[in-house]
């Protein structure tokens, strides 16, 4: 008797277990901005690893970029990058080397700005937050911003870095930004700067749709727009 009641009992905490490990994928699928082939729960799922920072300026491994400053920052082969020369005023990037060299062969364009004031206002709007709202008509067709990111971040270290270690990284990439930028950048809806990164960014590929060269590109301006996190 006393074995049937441990083998019942074994038998719910299997099924207990299998039922949070059923919610925990669910919520997993749920997440926003992940490929696919990478909508798992193994990750969440495997003891967290802990990664140590090298604070220190490291050497660049390929050749070194006239356009970015760095690497800072860096673990495994992933590395803060800064362009302080891009339009706006910066860009920081959390990639490896070889997505700089990708980038800098991005021909050059010249940013959109209005000859005017642009057609929305920033506003605080109830139960939303900061958002913009249209001034006058906007017309089909009509460009109402042209804007460069001002954070990137590749796939494999927002997916594969536990969490103290990643908004750490997130923390330190996020206030080489520019001023202006940064305080565009925390006025994101998010608690932190993982949430504000995961919650508002934009999949972007720099070379096709190769895994490596996946990332979230942050732009804080556009995410004022109204917009579904989870577009279809």
């Amino acid at each position: 008797m006393q074995r049937r009641i441990r083998n019942l009992s074994l038998l719910f905490t299997h099924l207990f277990v299998t039922e949070i490990w059923a919610k925990q994928e669910e919520q997993c699928l749920q997440r926003p901005l992940i490929l696919e082939s990478q909508r798992s729960c193994t990750l969440a799922a495997a003891p967290e690893k802990k990664w140590k920072f090298k604070d220190e300026k490291w050497d660049w491994k390929i050749e070194k970029s006239d356009a970015w400053d760095g690497p800072y920052d860096c673990i495994n082969e992933y590395c803060v990058f800064v362009n302080p020369g891009s339009h706006g005023g910066g860009m920081v990037l959390i990639s490896a080397e070889r997505n700089v060299h990708v980038i800098d062969r991005f021909p050059k364009k010249v940013v959109f700005k209005h000859q005017g004031a642009p057609p929305y206002y920033v506003s605080k709007i109830p139960g939303k937050g900061i958002g913009l709202i249209a001034n006058r008509t906007i017309q089909r067709g009509e460009i109402i911003m042209n804007t460069l990111p001002s954070l990137l971040v590749q796939f494999s270290p927002h997916l594969e870095l536990d969490r103290e270690t990643r908004l750490e990284l997130y923390k330190r990439a996020a206030k080489r930004l520019p001023p202006h930028k940064y305080k565009f950048f925390m006025r994101q809806y998010g608690a932190d700067e993982h949430i504000k990164i995961d919650r508002n960014s934009f999949r972007l590929f720099i070379n096709g749709d190769q895994n490596f060269s996946g990332h979230l590109a942050n732009y804080p301006e556009v995410a004022q727009m109204n917009h579904d996190c989870r577009p279809k």
